[in-house]
């Protein structure tokens, strides 16, 4: 008899009408797990910019390409480290993931030990030495047998917190996929970022260089003093007479959102893609004083947007950098964009096929199918996070406008779908109700009181996409009431619908 995974069972768990509770896993979580050998304590875990699983061992013996991806994965968990000052990571060997419609991200769904000899740590650490620039220090490759079965186990990679000063990690070689070869003149440089691994360009290699993040890592505590001082000039210059009243009429933020966000789409490399974007602007005119600050919690907020649970859809897209001294910008090229102008603009921009779309299955030729949790999701967690930038908005902001969009790369009339219903209900799953767009292009704005909760926010923008589509308000999943209004209800988000 065919011998299957570990726990092979818990995968279907996972499916569309799967539970959407999952977890995620600290590093310090996954030690314990590895050295106990309860590998199905793994299960449900989400893979984000900390986790990393393989199916099974790198094939090194075949060749360069498994070589050069060994190095690739351990790399871009050593960069991220290291050029952020955060923790490492594991990378897992033995381990399965599968997409989830339910979860922005790889779900850990079964285990398939194997015997010690399939992997020699002295040669894995042998390849790390003869491909990077730069080693990453106290690489741990252990093969962790497990509790069930002392014959067969996993192997966890356990890359720890790497010193600033060895930033950066390159790769020698680039593997080449059109021709299968090694060209060894050029570096790669990689690093990860949520649950994949990003290949950075040569101009954000050298971008990264110029903005001295290395040197920004190494004198942080220098630097905070000068902030204190800065601080202290902004309170004193606060206790001055107060500033003539804004002038009457829409802020520079409304004039000027659209035109940002769609320079925002091109910087992004995006504009070849279908893209979903969000949009806010204060309808008043307002600045956000502390933007450019160093380590202040604005920027915290930017970097680490506020979201429902594990594996969820949040308006993310790497470290917020300053731009021409007018905003804040998180960019991964090709996948998503994240701004926050001094005016109080927000803008979020991601390629839908791996957002909006997420685990939609997509016919050649057909309409992209909207994942409707992604959206109503993602559309939540933006306002939430809108809400929270304009806290520190001076004067206070009352008034937002919401925007959202949909925007194809092509100009067929049929481009999106949407159906009614959860994902885990019939009505979905049998595309009952599925419309398509009646355009290929559309965008949606909403004026709503600051002071509304993001739920109400959120579903006064959603309902606009749902008609457009031609569904009924009371087609809109994973709703309720909040405040005796319509609402998205972060509770049924959470729990699935239930």
């Amino acid at each position: 008899m065919k011998r299957q995974p570990e726990d092979q069972a818990d995968r279907g768990r996972h499916g569309i009408m799967g539970d959407a509770v999952a977890k995620k896993l600290t590093a310090d979580e996954v030690q314990a797990i590895l050295v106990s050998g309860r590998f199905n304590q793994l299960l449900e875990a989400v893979e984000d910019e900390f986790l990393e699983s393989k199916g099974a061992p790198y094939r090194i013996e075949e060749g360069d390409l498994e070589r050069h991806e060994l190095a690739k994965d351990i790399s871009a968990l050593a960069n991220r480290s290291a050029r952020l000052a955060e923790q490492g990571g594991h990378l897992l060997l033995g381990v399965q993931t599968r997409t989830s419609p339910e979860h922005y991200g790889d779900v850990i769904v079964g285990v398939s030990p194997f015997p010690q000899n399939l992997v020699n740590p002295t040669d894995y650490h042998k390849i790390l030495e003869s491909w990077l620039v730069a080693r990453p220090e106290d690489i741990r490759i252990i093969w962790y047998p497990s509790a069930t079965d002392p014959t067969r186990g996993i192997v966890g990679i356990a890359i720890p917190p790497q010193r600033p000063d060895l930033w950066p990690f390159l790769v020698r070689k680039v593997f080449d996929d059109v021709t299968g070869k090694t060209i060894k003149h050029l570096v790669g440089y990689y690093e990860r970022r949520r649950d994949g691994v990003a290949a950075a360009s040569a101009d954000e290699i050298h971008r990264m260089m110029r903005d001295g993040r290395r040197y920004d890592s190494l004198t942080a505590q220098r630097l905070e003093g000068l902030s204190q001082q800065v601080a202290a000039l902004q309170e004193a210059v606060r206790q001055q007479p107060a500033r003539p009243e804004p002038p009457l009429g829409p802020s520079q933020a409304i004039q000027l959102y659209r035109q940002r966000r769609n320079e925002a789409i091109t910087a992004a490399a995006l504009n070849e893609f279908f893209v979903f974007a969000l949009t806010a602007a204060s309808v008043e005119t307002v600045t956000l004083p502390r933007l450019f600050r160093q380590d202040d919690p604005l920027v915290s907020l930017l970097h680490h947007a506020p979201g429902l649970r594990a594996g969820g859809w949040t308006p993310h897209a790497g470290e917020p950098e300053i731009v021409k001294g007018q905003l804040r910008r998180a960019v991964t090229p090709g996948l998503a964009i994240l701004e926050c102008w001094n005016d109080a603009t927000v803008i979020f921009a991601v390629e839908a096929l791996r957002f909006l779309c997420w685990g939609m299955e997509k016919a050649r030729g057909g309409p992209l199918r909207i994942n409707p949790l992604a959206l109503v999701e993602s559309t939540y967690t933006f306002c939430e996070l809108v809400r929270r930038i304009l806290t520190h908005a001076e004067p206070l902001c009352e008034t937002v406008e919401i925007g959202l969009m949909l925007h194809a790369s092509s100009p067929k009339e049929q481009t999106w779908a949407l159906s009614s219903g959860q994902l885990n209900s019939f009505a979905f799953q049998l595309a009952l109700d599925l419309k398509h767009s009646p355009e290929a292009s559309a965008e949606f704005a909403e004026r709503c009181p600051i002071a509304q909760p993001p739920g109400v926010i959120a579903y006064r923008v959603v309902r606009l996409v749902y008609t457009w589509f031609g569904l009924s308000e009371d087609m809109i999943p994973y709703a309720g009431e909040e405040q005796g209004q319509p609402a998205i209800s972060a509770a049924k988000i959470v729990s699935g619908g239930r």
